[in-house]
C-alpha cells in the first residue's frame, strides 16, 4: 500500500460521480481538508457538506437530463484550471454515466434516446459502456486528459467482474475497446435503423479515424475500493446475525423477469430463510 502526503500539494480537490457520491464525500471530508470540490449525486440526494467549498449537482438517473450536461461541462472546465502542484482526488460510483454527460456532436436529446435504446436491447453492462464512451467526450478515460494535476480516483462497483472501464462508463480509467467494437455491438442488437442518425455518424466518423480514440492507458491510479461481492458477504453475516437461513445468489445478470423468475425459484415460503 502506497501513501499520499497531501501536504506536499497547493491545493487538493474533491470530485465525486455517482449514486454514492453523497456519503463518500461525506466521509472524505470529515478526514481532509479540500479547497474545493464538485459533488455529482442523482436528485433528493442532500450530502451534508459545506456549500461553500462543495458544489453540489443534483442530476438525473438512469436517464440523463439537463443538469447532467451542466456537471459534464463544470467538471472539463474544473480539470482544466488545475495545476501541477494540485491533487485530485475522484470517488467514483455507479451511475455516473447518466449523471454527467458530455456528447460528442450529438444532442443531449439523441444522448437520451440512445440511453434508452441501448438499456433496453438486452446488452450487457460493458456492451452498453462501450457504446457511450465512444460518443462522448468524458467517459472512457476522456473526462481526466483534460486535468493538468496529480490524482488518484477511488471506485465502488456495481458492476460483475468490476471491470473498471465499465464503473460509470471509466471516466476517470481508460478505455479497451474501440469504435470498431461499438458498431459491432450495434450490429449484433440490430440497433442501426433505430439509433439517431447523429449518434451512427459520430461512430463512422471514429471508424475512419476522423474522431481520436477513447485513451487506452489509465493517466492516474484506479482502485476499487467496494463491489458486489463485499456487500453480498455483509449482508449475509448480519442475516446470519439474526439467525437466518441465508442464501447469497450472485453474479446474476440478464434480462429481469429471467432473473426475477431464477430468484423466486429458489425462494422457500419459510419466515427463517434470507435469499441475499
Amino acid at each position: 500500500n502506497s501513501q499520499i502526503d497531501l501536504r506536499k500539494y497547493d491545493k487538493v480537490f474533491l470530485i465525486a460521480i455517482g449514486k454514492s457520491a453523497g456519503t463518500m464525500s461525506e466521509f472524505v471530508s470529515k478526514k481532509i481538508d479540500f479547497n474545493k470540490g464538485i459533488v455529482v449525486v442523482p436528485k433528493n440526494v442532500e450530502p451534508k457538506l459545506k456549500k461553500s467549498i462543495f458544489n453540489i449537482i443534483h442530476a438525473c438517473h438512469p436517464l440523463p437530463n439537463r443538469n447532467s450536461l451542466k456537471a459534464g461541462k463544470k467538471l472539463i472546465s474544473f480539470l482544466k484550471n488545475t495545476s501541477k502542484d494540485d491533487f485530485v482526488l475522484f470517488l467514483v460510483s455507479g451511475g455516473g454515466s447518466a449523471l454527467s454527460v458530455l456528447p460528442n456532436s450529438i444532442s443531449l436529446h439523441d444522448k437520451i434516446i440512445v440511453n434508452q435504446i441501448l438499456i433496453r436491447s438486452g446488452a450487457n453492462i460493458n456492451e452498453i459502456s462501450s457504446v457511450r464512451k465512444h460518443l462522448s467526450l468524458i467517459k472512457g478515460g476522456r473526462l481526466i486528459k483534460n486535468m493538468n494535476s496529480q490524482g488518484i480516483s477511488f471506485l465502488v462497483s456495481d458492476v460483475i467482474g468490476d471491470d473498471k472501464g465499465s464503473i460509470s462508463s471509466g471516466m476517470t480509467y481508460c478505455d479497451k475497446s474501440t469504435f470498431s467494437d461499438s458498431l459491432k455491438i450495434i450490429k449484433k442488437f440490430s440497433l442501426q435503423k433505430k439509433l439517431p442518425n447523429s449518434a451512427m455518424n459520430v461512430l463512422e466518423s471514429g471508424l475512419k479515424g476522423k474522431i481520436p480514440e477513447t485513451p487506452k492507458k489509465p493517466l492516474i491510479k484506479n482502485i476499487i475500493i467496494l463491489n458486489n461481492f463485499t456487500c453480498l458477504s455483509k449482508m449475509k453475516r448480519k442475516s446470519k446475525k439474526l439467525g437466518l437461513k441465508t442464501k447469497v445468489i450472485s453474479n446474476i445478470t440478464g434480462d429481469i423477469h429471467q432473473v426475477t423468475k431464477l430468484i423466486t425459484s429458489v425462494a422457500i415460503n419459510s419466515k427463517s430463510n434470507c435469499i441475499v
